[in-house]
């Protein structure tokens, strides 16, 4: 009856060890994700600063790359 109860707890010992990994990779893959829309973002940012910047006539800026600027918003 012991033996039976140990039996039956490492097992659920087991599954929620794998359930555990599982969510851990979903955690991970989001981080991934959320990191790349982070930097994404930074780089719209500097992009909009120079725009505003060329609008407001400031000669020390020069215009974005538009390849750059078409790879961030795709």
């Amino acid at each position: 009856m012991l033996q039976d109860k140990i039996i039956e707890n490492q097992r659920r010992l087991e599954q929620i060890e794998k359930e555990n990994r599982l969510a851990q990779s979903r955690v991970d893959q989001a981080n991934i994700k959320l990191e790349t829309l982070e930097s994404t973002r930074g780089q719209l940012l500097e992009v909009l600063e120079q725009y505003n910047g060329l609008l407001n006539g400031d000669e020390n800026i020069k215009e974005p790359d538009e390849a750059r600027v078409k790879s961030l918003v795709s």
